[in-house]
């Protein structure tokens, strides 16, 4: 029996421009196969290995033969304008006694078979495939991260927008970025940028529902409060003094303060109580009481107000009191709101009245009871983890400041020197296998946790993952890159003067754009460097159009002479190469962090 024993195909992603590549067979003399390549068009087309095109009636490379223990053939690829993929199949001829080599299994992470790096068969049939895509775009560009203000509004131009197949290597190309800041604003140079200035990232959707760490506290702190207008007898809807949308949010956590009034009579028993005060100001039916060390060594509740109708200062419990409570004795009433976790489930439930808010229970209240609302906040998340990493940096509408991607640690503290860890967890979490489609993993559903806590309304948010880390970049874009030779070059400022200036350190000018206060250095006709090198003290800075600057010298200057500011410009250009290691399998965009190297006014 003849074997083919080797097959040599490059199956990596192909350029959009098409190219060829080589099909070659190792095995022994004499063994015969075909091959047959198509296309995912509709109709499907088929290689013709002698045109070396495409065409939709089949066709196929049939009984090919191995002499010198190999055989070798180009195969001719086309350029795309969408993308496509081929399936090649090779077929082992048993009529002619050839059967390939034993078989490998290669698997995905989804465990899915990989057949472009499984060997061998369990039949007559190798299959391969190649996955060819348009071009995708690497651009660069610039932001302030932070939206420091003065860099508001500024427009890129220049060469940085460059064109490529996934997944290759391109050598050194040139680009430039030029960056202009809004007609009253001014740029000062305060280095020169690196590649570590470079930002890059994704864009992923947080999960609808925060998953709860079992030792954080998911309402660490009361964020409002405000006083129920009418008792809530029944149901789960509580109407407030105030509109609820400025005191609360769905999800905050309701608890109340509890109440003390003391008892009015001697040596009471039974299952009605009498106080000093009205009960309905005290109390809601459900609320638990305590205050003597029998009624505190059994759940007691109350069960109704005035429950015969004659007494306002009357109330029912459950169970009975068999011990007498005696006269002037302090009760604590305790909403179960509070040992329970009760939230707000809907804002105006009912669109008819904006200071009502629904509960997650229904929970009886009384009147004038202040309730106090507590944001749920939660590390853990879920998401879509692919190419995220530790420390990757987050932000978004609704992304606490400085948060990134952190490992979850709960201590106890012993004393001053010592600690307990409760409970650890990592940052990254996977919940499933990852997705694998045409070769690639695209998704993979898991939980990521925040440094810090995250409000409820996080949930089903769009937000940038980000990082300054050609590692982390990579991970997560696919791009790998390094930038060489930058320089960052302002633009030269010059205005005339507007009328002549005598020994004096007030110059009016035609245009301030650009000038900065205490950078910008001043030079031109009249000026003599060689006694002072005078610069701006004022008049410059967030202004433009035409105004008198102060010198930080006194000047004598004609009407109409061109002066040149140095040291500040409303447009700097950074300029440099940047070479891709490996590029990525979508568009990706670099921002240059100018908060990193430019001051702006």
């Amino acid at each position: 029996m003849a074997i083919i024993k080797e097959i040599i195909l490059d199956t990596s992603n192909m350029a959009a421009t098409g190219e060829v590549r080589n099909l070659t067979l190792n095995g022994d003399n004499g063994a015969v196969f075909s091959v047959e390549i198509n296309n995912e068009d509709s109709p499907k087309k088929y290689y013709n290995f002698a045109t070396k095109q495409f065409q939709t009636t089949k066709t196929n490379l049939n009984h090919a033969v191995i002499a010198n223990n190999t055989f070798s053939i180009d195969i001719t690829f086309p350029a795309i304008t969408d993308n496509d993929h081929y399936d090649i199949a090779i077929f082992a001829e048993p009529h002619f006694n050839t059967q390939h080599a034993a078989y490998s299994k290669a698997v995905f992470p989804d465990g899915s078979i990989d057949i472009n790096s499984s060997t061998g068969s369990r039949s007559i049939l190798v299959q391969k495939i190649i996955y060819q895509y348009t071009d995708l775009t690497l651009t660069l560009g610039a932001v302030s991260k932070n939206s420091v203000t003065g860099f508001g509004s500024m427009a890129l131009t220049g060469t940085r927008e460059f064109t490529m197949p996934r997944g290759i290597s391109i050598g050194k190309i040139p680009f430039s970025v030029t960056i202009t800041a809004a007609a009253t604003r001014s740029l000062e140079i305060l280095s020169t940028p690196t590649t570590s200035d470079l930002i890059g990232g994704i864009t992923k959707t947080i999960g609808g529902t925060p998953v709860e760490i079992k030792t954080e506290d998911e309402f660490p702190a009361i964020t409002n409060t405000d006083t129920i207008d009418g008792a809530v007898t029944s149901g789960i809807k509580v109407v407030m003094d105030n509109n609820v949308a400025d005191n609360m949010v769905v999800g905050d956590r309701i608890t109340t303060a509890a109440v003390t009034d003391t008892t009015d009579g001697a040596n009471q028993t039974g299952t009605k109580i009498v106080m000093t005060s009205a009960v309905a100001t005290k109390m809601a039916p459900g609320d638990r009481v305590t205050g003597t060390a029998l009624l505190n060594s059994t759940i007691f509740t109350v069960v109704e107000l005035n429950p015969d109708a004659d007494n306002a200062n009357e109330f029912s419990i459950t169970p009975s009191v068999s011990d007498a409570i005696p006269d002037d004795t302090t009760l604590t009433f305790t909403s179960p709101l509070n040992p329970k976790t009760v939230t707000v489930a809907a804002l105006n439930p009912d669109e008819d009245n904006v200071k009502e808010f629904s509960m997650s229970e229904a929970i009886a209240l009384r009147d004038g009871a202040t309730l106090s609302f507590s944001n749920r906040k939660n590390y853990k998340w879920p998401t879509d983890i692919k190419g995220l990493t530790l420390g990757v940096q987050a932000v978004g509408t609704n992304v606490a400041s400085d948060t990134f991607i952190a490992n979850y640690e709960s201590t106890t503290t012993i004393d001053d020197y010592s600690s307990v860890i409760n409970e650890t967890e990592s940052g990254i979490q996977s919940t499933a296998k990852p997705v694998v489609s045409e070769g690639l993993v695209t998704t993979h559903a898991g939980n990521v946790i925040f440094n810090n806590q995250q409000l409820l309304v996080l949930a089903d948010d769009s937000i940038k993952f980000y990082s300054y880390s050609k590692e982390q970049i990579k991970s997560m874009t696919g791009f790998e890159y390094e930038l060489s030779n930058i320089t960052i070059t302002p633009t030269v400022v010059t205005t005339t003067t507007t009328s002549a200036v005598s020994n004096s350190t007030s110059i009016p000018v035609a245009e301030r754009s650009g000038i900065l206060d205490n950078a910008s250095t001043i030079s031109g006709i009249g000026i003599n460097p060689a006694v002072v090198n005078p610069t701006v003290a004022s008049g410059a800075g967030a202004v433009s159009g035409a105004g008198t600057i102060v010198a930080s010298a006194a000047q004598t200057l004609e009407d109409g002479i061109t002066l040149t500011f140095t040291g500040a410009s409303r447009a700097v250009t950074i300029a440099g190469d940047i070479q891709i290691i490996k590029s990525g399998t979508s568009d990706t965009t670099l921002l240059f962090d100018v908060e990193n190297f430019l001051r702006a006014t």
